[in-house]
């Protein structure tokens, strides 16, 4: 398995040593299984946790280059707490977008634009040109 030093190694190289080293080091420390299981646990949905695990490993990668990673927790204790930042951040988003004052946002689909008014408005017109054509008889049982 890819030790700690290598892997910081490799992310500050670049290139296909990160390429590399990074999923040999997510394939053989079950690291992604591991973080995906725990999420799902926690409610998050797979393409939720899916969403994560990808942003954890960018924001990983972006720390170590920008030398935030200091070397006092392990890669896999630092990654698990970027992936638990991570979630809680988005669970909390997305309470504070679906919640205002304890009551849930009108749906979209109730508000109906100018274009969909206007089109609505074309085909009824369409409408009654074509019932009009029809007959009064005709028309009368289609109304009904």
């Amino acid at each position: 398995m890819i030790d700690d030093e290598t892997l910081l190694a490799s992310i500050l190289e670049g290139g296909d040593a990160l390429h590399r080293d990074m999923r040999q080091y997510y394939q053989e420390s079950q690291c992604r299984t591991e973080v995906l299981n725990l999420l799902k646990k926690r409610g998050a949905s797979t393409i939720e946790a899916e969403d994560v695990f990808q942003e954890g490993i960018i924001a990983f990668i972006f720390n170590v280059r920008k030398g935030k990673y200091r070397g006092e927790a392990s890669v896999k204790t630092y990654i698990a707490a970027i992936y638990e930042r991570i979630y809680n951040n988005q669970v909390r988003k997305k309470k504070s977008v679906t919640q205002i004052e304890g009551n849930t946002l009108p749906d979209v689909n109730d508000y109906k634009t100018p274009e969909y008014l206007f089109i609505e408005q074309e085909k009824r017109q369409k409408l009654d040109e074509l019932l009009a054509k029809l007959g009064e008889k005709c028309e009368k049982i289609l109304r009904l």
